[in-house]
């Protein structure tokens, strides 16, 4: 079940890439920026976490795609953090890991969708229409 986000939201169609590694991040902003996403990326949940603070309601990203293993901050406490901030638990999130036990790491980080590494993009693309209305 997906929550309808309760904020007015413009009409461009934006996604948060939070990630530690600046080849998959340059890699996906440019696929996504090809579909006519704006983008924006933190490198660590803690980062993510102070830019969607600082965004207006209107300017939330439509999806956030998230990376578990990063340094300073990462996707679980994130997704902690995340869940108690009444503007930010209603934006979907997709968890993007090569951690093996990717179901168990869904329930407990309460995020919508998993992609695993290596990505395929196609997939995420996908993934990304879903969430984007």
């Amino acid at each position: 079940m997906m929550l309808e986000h309760p904020f007015p939201h413009s009409d461009r169609k934006t996604v948060l890439f939070i990630d530690d590694d600046e080849d998959i991040v340059d890699r996906l902003t440019e696929v996504f920026k090809l579909e006519d996403y704006e983008v924006l990326t933190a490198s660590n949940g803690k980062e993510a976490l102070n830019l969607l603070h600082h965004l207006p309601d209107s300017e939330l990203p439509d999806f956030i795609m998230l990376d578990y293993m990063m340094p300073v901050m990462n996707g679980e406490e994130f997704s902690e953090e995340r869940n108690r901030d009444e503007r930010m638990k209603y934006i979907p999130v997709v968890l993007m890991t090569a951690n093996g036990d990717i179901e168990s790491l869904k329930e407990k980080l309460h995020v919508n969708a998993y992609v695993e590494k290596p990505m395929n993009i196609e997939h995420v693309l996908n993934l990304a229409h879903f969430f984007v209305h």
